[in-house]
């Protein structure tokens, strides 16, 4: 009998705690849960980042020690599956976070357009080329491209995905097809032995820098920039997040990657110019932005991350604002399907022909969901000036 009533009032304290929750402790609770899952995502995201960077630089140290057209098409795929998980985490800049704060590498990741003629030799330039100036540059190594990247100007860049890029596909001089450098550039043409130990630098550079990343973001350390982060209060976070959104929605892709392109009309505004990827990139960094709304990303082993999301706790807050956003974010996707593989083909058409109108139609959608970010952010009592959101 005394088992039975203190059961019964184990049962109504249940319902009593059921009924009489705090809202605002419950809406807490679920801030904090989306807030650790954007974390989950992120680190995750920059863990298979690095860990298709190494890949990239082992295929790029076997086919220098041993340069083949074989082996220089396998590092070109391998390349081009890095690119297309850093292209993820482009989602989780512009937020102040580990990899563009004042200390962060994204300058020595990502940086473009570049001037090929620094590196190496350009036909009709004056230019002498890192690779062609033993006398200068004895020793080329990660250390030495670090010291020069960008030392005379913005363009000047020697580190990075898009110098590993250059090195492997050459110039684009075309609008049927990437760069066409030949394997000779690696064995007999004048300083091939000097190239390869660039190509091997820079794929090394990119390991180091998206290592520190990877390693700020990673979980168990209170004093990384992770750990800070999970001691703010959630809605803060969950600003960061909102904000580096908004800014890759709006600023970068719409206006700087799409938008200068389309108005220019000149191939070399491609950011992915040598290997022609920069669809895949495009598409990429939009897969970026839904896994963080939807809090969910598939490994490269395949194992999946999710949790609360900022979709579900939007919903709880405000059903019409997320259905609202749900919208947006699947026509930017629509969009984003609908874009031209050859993305050089598409700048350089007139601005009504398809593939510029297609390359259009996604910048105007992007900046409608980067607009309604702002509101979202704002009706969630965490508005941004127009100064936090400055290019």
């Amino acid at each position: 009998m005394k088992s039975l009533v203190l059961a019964l009032l184990a049962g109504f304290r249940l319902i009593a705690v059921g009924q009489f929750t705090d809202p605002d402790v419950e809406d807490a609770r679920l801030a904090e849960a989306a807030a650790a899952t954007c974390f989950r995502v992120i680190s995750a995201t920059y863990d298979d980042s690095l860990l298709t960077a190494r890949r990239m630089e082992s295929a790029v140290r076997a086919f220098a020690a041993a340069p083949s057209e074989e082996s220089l098409a396998t590092a070109r795929r391998a390349w081009c599956r890095a690119r297309q998980v850093y292209a993820l985490t482009e989602a989780f800049r512009f937020s102040g976070g580990p990899i563009d704060d004042e200390d962060g590498p994204e300058e020595w990741l990502n940086a473009w357009p570049l001037d090929e003629s620094i590196i190496d030799r350009v036909p009709d330039s004056p230019v002498v080329s890192i690779i062609e100036n033993p006398d200068e540059y004895p020793v080329i190594d990660a250390e030495l491209l670090a010291r020069l990247n960008m030392k005379e100007g913005e363009k000047n860049i020697t580190c990075g995905w898009h110098a590993v890029e250059f090195l492997l596909w050459g110039q684009d001089t075309s609008t049927d097809g990437p760069g066409k450098r030949p394997c000779t550039d690696f064995t007999t043409a004048p300083h091939a032995a000097r190239r390869c130990r660039f190509l091997e630098a820079a794929a090394t550079g990119v390991v180091a820098n998206l290592a520190t990343v990877a390693e700020a973001w990673r979980t168990g350390d209170s004093t990384n920039y992770r750990g800070t982060a999970e001691a703010r209060p959630a809605d803060e976070s969950l600003r960061s997040v909102v904000k580096g959104m908004i800014m890759l929605a709006g600023f970068e892709l719409a206006s700087e990657r799409i938008g200068v392109p389309c108005e220019t009309r000149l191939q070399e505004e491609e950011q992915s110019c040598f290997s022609d990827t920069t669809s895949d990139d495009i598409r990429g960094n939009i897969a970026g932005l839904v896994n963080l709304w939807k809090g969910s990303y598939a490994t490269v082993s395949g194992q999946k991350v999710a949790g609360i999301s900022l979709q579900y706790l939007t919903r709880v807050r405000d059903s019409a604002l997320a259905r609202e956003l749900d919208a947006r974010i699947a026509d930017v996707e629509e969009a984003a399907s609908r874009i031209p593989d050859r993305f050089d083909n598409a700048v350089v058409s007139a601005p009504d022909a398809p593939g510029q109108m297609a390359l259009r139609d996604l910048a105007a959608k992007l900046t409608a969901l980067a607009v309604d970010l702002r509101g979202f952010a704002a009706r969630m009592g965490r508005p941004f000036t127009a100064a936090e959101l400055e290019g």
